[in-house]
């Protein structure tokens, strides 16, 4: 991976999870975050890919209904620990208000 600059814009739109250039922006306004370098702004391949949709397969239908069906999916074990040790999650999403629980295992 190609070394990033600590004041990099790219770095910060990452760290921040993927923010938008505007809200970091106000950041730097607000003295929230300092010194940000935006010579290397770019288009993020990670925004880009985050925003395409699937075509939903012929027949599948969103639940009418809270908690009427749950996705649910199990990650690990990752090689850094969190801080509190945790190496997998576990996420549940609703299909109906795709709200999501993740828990750190």
């Amino acid at each position: 991976m190609k070394y990033m600059d600590e004041n990099s814009f790219m770095l910060w739109h990452k760290r921040l999870g993927h923010i938008s250039l505007k809200i970091i922006k106000r950041l730097v306004k607000e003295e929230i975050v300092r010194n940000i370098d935006f010579a290397d702004f770019s288009t993020c391949i990670e925004c880009i890919k985050g925003k395409h949709t699937n075509k939903t397969s012929k027949g599948s239908k969103r639940s009418s209904e809270l908690l009427e069906i749950i996705h649910t999916n199990t990650r690990g074990p990752f090689p850094t620990p969190c801080l509190n040790g945790q190496k997998y999650f576990i996420s549940f999403i609703d299909n109906h208000s795709r709200f999501m629980y993740l828990y750190l295992l």
